[in-house]
């Protein structure tokens, strides 16, 4: 996926919206929220994220790999200073010109969170590219855009993003992987999904949250968010797992 460029993306698009137009609301809910259901499904809402960048005075969020996803505006109707960005013109004009429901942003965003002040911007661009969209900014949102990239553009991708993020600020990245074989090299997580780049986290010292922030915010966390196949889940976790009793 990585190696196709602007003129293939914006292909698929087309294919993708003559077929279809409802890929503009939350991707599928994480492991977390399926078998631990009272934690924030940080992969089907932003209010956790919305109640921590709160907290902690952060304003600024960019959504890197956006598509035609409307996570940006429901941000932006929350009060903050949004930019989304994508490689394809034809998903950033899309997404710009799309009118979504209320209840649609509401999927994203409770509408107790809506407030005026935001602001909202659609930028075509290569994440890869750091001269776009510099930044900083205080949050930084990837949902499976860089899992789909070759080992050297994935590294190269997670350090952009990371190259745009303040030195107070969080990085949300989601996965979805499903149970693919250790015998990748990628890092296991008791869920049975790993997280394609918890690995780069973990070798440049981030702090790292799963699913849910552990520790306070007082440099550069990662918001890692695991999703997965109901069909293909870790059959051995359901009985007795957290979920049952948190």
């Amino acid at each position: 996926m990585d190696d196709q460029g602007a003129e293939w993306w914006d292909a698929w698009w087309r294919r993708r919206l003559a077929r279809d137009t409802t890929d503009c609301g939350p991707l599928s809910p994480s492991w977390f929220h399926l078998h631990w259901g009272n934690l924030f499904n940080l992969s089907q809402r932003d209010d956790l994220l919305v109640h921590v960048m709160a907290e902690y005075g952060l304003r600024s969020v960019l959504c890197a790999g956006n598509g035609v996803s409307q996570e940006p505006r429901a941000l932006a109707r929350a009060g903050f200073d949004v930019t989304a960005m994508d490689i394809s013109a034809v998903a950033m004009a899309f997404a710009e010109n799309y009118e979504p429901k209320p209840k649609l942003l509401g999927q994203f965003v409770s509408p107790s969170f809506f407030q005026p002040g935001g602001r909202l911007q659609f930028v075509v661009g290569n994440l890869l590219d750091s001269s776009v969209c510099p930044g900083p900014f205080d949050v930084v949102i990837e949902r499976r855009t860089v899992e789909r990239f070759a080992a050297p553009d994935l590294e190269r991708g997670l350090s952009a993003l990371a190259e745009r993020l303040s030195p107070v600020g969080i990085f949300l990245s989601m996965c979805f992987d499903d149970n693919f074989p250790a015998a990748l090299g990628w890092s296991q997580h008791e869920s049975g999904y790993f997280h394609a780049s918890e690995s780069w986290f973990r070798r440049h010292g981030w702090t790292l949250w799963e699913d849910v922030p552990r520790s306070p915010l007082v440099g550069q966390a990662a918001l890692l968010v695991r999703a997965g196949s109901l069909k293909r889940r870790p059959d051995n976790l359901l009985a007795g797992s957290p979920g049952n009793g948190l």
